[in-house]
């Protein structure tokens, strides 16, 4: 009876999931409609995510093309463990593993840029590259620091677009004014990379954006 219980729970859960729609006219940001009780974590202009239960939340998108890039994209960061668990993609939401940890755009708001932490992010644009992505970059925003050590990364569906993107421009413009320290680093211990990077059209305009606190 317990499992029956259980799974009519769930299937209750989804059909209210499925309540829940998004539409993004050219004109404005993504509108959702969610005539249910289930929270809205994050509304962005391109992605909404709605929690589920304690440990799920499902991120929705405006196109189903879009919500299955990510789950794919989600799928091939776990063979690296950057990615939180996803389980499916129903439509245009995806539902995966929620995340009780801050992200590193939040986190260098307070915290000083270790060494520690350059290296596990320069780790992830490894990662990025032997996964296969053609975009060797990441916001801050969506760079999570786990209570491990750990980094876990989410909204990925944009990583395999064309062309390749080496320079990893948004992950530089959120480091605002620590990103001395960053390019410092990366200076001293990875010479070529450096070299890569500053030979970049937009590398002095992206560095002096993030001295500005401009993370767009």
């Amino acid at each position: 009876m317990q499992h029956k219980s259980k799974n009519s729970d769930e299937t209750m859960l989804i059909n209210e999931i499925n309540k829940i729609k998004v539409t993004k006219p050219e004109s404005t940001g993504i509108i959702i409609h969610n005539p249910t009780d289930l929270p809205i974590i994050i509304q962005e202009e391109k992605r909404v995510v709605i929690g589920i239960d304690e440990t799920r939340c499902a991120a929705y998108f405006e196109e189903e093309e879009k919500a299955e890039k990510e789950f794919q994209a989600l799928q091939m960061g776990a063979e690296r463990g950057i990615t939180p668990i996803v389980y499916e993609r129903r439509g245009t939401y995806v539902v995966m593993e929620s995340i009780q940890a801050p992200t590193l755009a939040d986190y260098l708001k307070n915290n000083p840029l270790t060494i520690e932490l350059i290296q596990k992010l320069l780790g992830l644009l490894d990662d990025f590259k032997a996964i296969g992505f053609t975009r060797l970059d990441h916001d801050p925003a969506y760079i999570y620091l786990m209570p491990d050590g750990s980094l876990k990364v989410v909204n990925l569906h944009r990583h395999n677009k064309l062309p390749p993107k080496q320079f990893p421009q948004r992950m530089i413009k959120g480091m605002g004014n620590q990103v001395t320290v960053f390019l410092q680093y990366v200076k001293e211990f990875e010479p070529t990379l450096y070299s890569t990077w500053t030979n970049h059209p937009k590398f002095n305009a992206t560095i002096a954006k993030a001295k500005l606190g401009e993370s767009k």
